[in-house]
């Protein structure tokens, strides 16, 4: 299962969230309840944009015995990112010390408030690429020799 989930890992890196997940089903048909490979899988599901898959995953994940404090976090973070602060800072405050929970606390309650587009500010522009040879500017003059 170790390689198998390591694979998932290297997939997710590089965007691929499909193969990612293949990799994790195959860890665990090996181990199915092994905390670690739910914690890849749930990741990975967020970054697909499918959040609630990984909320499940990750709460199988949690209810393990030999869960880490990190999957809590994880999970801490997923549930911040649905909109679930309160539940966010219960498992915050469950495996960290005081000051750490509140700085996490913090950035979980800015997850869930969108920063307001000041009326002052310009609308983000996409520059244009150039799609071709003929779109691009000429060439500047070649220096002068003296």
């Amino acid at each position: 299962w170790e390689i198998l989930s390591s694979l998932g890992v290297v997939y997710d890196y590089e965007g691929d969230y499909e193969q990612a997940q293949q990799q994790y089903d195959a860890a665990l048909f090996m181990d199915p309840e092994n905390p670690t490979v739910l914690n890849n899988k749930a990741l990975s599901l967020a970054q697909q944009g499918r959040l609630d898959e990984a909320v499940k995953t990750m709460k199988v994940a949690t209810d393990q015995p030999s869960a880490s404090a990190q999957a809590r976090q994880n999970l801490a973070l997923l549930m911040a990112l649905k909109g679930d602060a309160e539940a966010a800072e219960r498992l915050a405050r469950k495996d960290l010390p005081p000051s750490v929970a509140e700085a996490n606390i913090e950035y979980y309650k800015s997850l869930a408030k969108p920063e307001p587009v000041k009326p002052t500010q310009k609308p983000r522009v996409k520059p244009e690429v150039p799609s071709t040879a003929e779109d691009l500017p000429p060439p500047p003059p070649p220096p002068l020799d003296y």
